[in-house]
Order: structure tokens, then sequence, then C-alpha cells
């Protein structure tokens, strides 16, 4: 199954190179990455487009006034030839294993939408922030729609109940269309 990993990008030229470095570095080998430029000033556009001169997995999408990420992502959606889909944001990066597992999950699951945990670094600070490992660290847990929708959210198996940001999951891409 190809994966496309959508990049919205607006001026964040000092985190751009780590976190596409992070991508073109996965085990998983295939995948798309779409940069979708939401109009920088700062460069961040050439480097997009530095990048997808030097690795054919990479496509620019230039969006010719600012609308938002959003309207960024769902411009990524749009253009996607995979048949999953995973977001990062342009000033996050990713272990190198970071969709092989969710991909391994996914299928071995047949799931439709794969959760993952994640770690926080600040950078000006110096500080890495450790999530709680929760007792479900592991487990993979097989809910409806429905029934994720009527469980309270302290009774949901994830750390802080539903992750509702659009990063840190595999999706198969008929569920954004």
């Amino acid at each position: 199954m190809k994966v496309s990993v959508i990049v919205p990008v607006c001026n964040v030229g000092d985190y751009l190179p780590q976190c596409v470095e992070s991508i073109l570095t996965q085990s998983f080998q295939d995948f798309e990455l779409l940069l979708v430029n939401d109009n920088s000033t700062d460069g961040s556009e050439q480097l997009c487009d530095q990048y997808a001169q030097a690795d054919p997995r990479v496509r620019v999408l230039h969006l010719t006034e600012h609308r938002g990420i959003s309207v960024a992502r769902n411009t990524g959606v749009k253009n996607a030839r995979g048949d999953l889909i995973s977001f990062i944001d342009s000033d996050d990066f990713v272990s190198e294993e970071y969709l092989a597992q969710m991909v391994a999950t996914l299928t071995a699951y047949q799931a439709d939408v794969v959760f993952i945990e994640y770690n926080e670094l600040d950078q000006q600070a110096g500080i890495f922030y450790f999530n709680v490992v929760s007792a479900a660290k592991g487990e993979v847990y097989e809910l409806t729609a429905q029934e994720a929708a009527a469980m309270p959210d302290e009774r949901l198996p994830f750390r802080h109940g539903c992750y509702v940001h659009p990063w840190g999951k595999l999706a198969k891409r008929e569920l954004y269309l």
C-alpha cells in the first residue's frame, strides 16, 4: 500500500529540513511526500522545490495565496496518489520506523485508522518530554466509530482521550474523500 505523507508548509524554513529528512529516511519506502506550500515568504518555498528536484518521491503544491493549514492539508488530500494518508506538521520530525510501524499495524488488524503515541521536544529549552506510558501501550483496541463516539473520554484507551489533531495517524484515503 502506498502512503501519501502530506506536510503543510508556511514560513518554516528553520524546521523544514529536519522534518523532510526524517520522512525521506523512512525504512518504509513506498510513499510520496506532498509538500503543500501555503504561500511562504521566508524561503521555505525554495526548499520545497529543491527537495522535489532531488527526490522523485517528493511533489510540491504551491498555493498562490495564504489559505491556512486546513486548506493546505485538504489540497494535499485532493492531490494524493496513495491508498493511505498521513499528515506530518512541518515543525515536527519522525523516527525511521514511523510509517513502517503504522502500516504494519493497519495491515495486521485490517484497520481504517491507526493512532500513535508521540513525544515532544522543546528545542529552545533543550528539554525532551516523554509521554506518560499508559497501561494501553502496545495494545490494539478495535472500536467501531459508534463505540468510540459513545465512550466517555476518560474511558477511551488513548493517553488523553481521542487524539483530535490530524498528525500522528495513518488512515485510508477514502475516509478523507
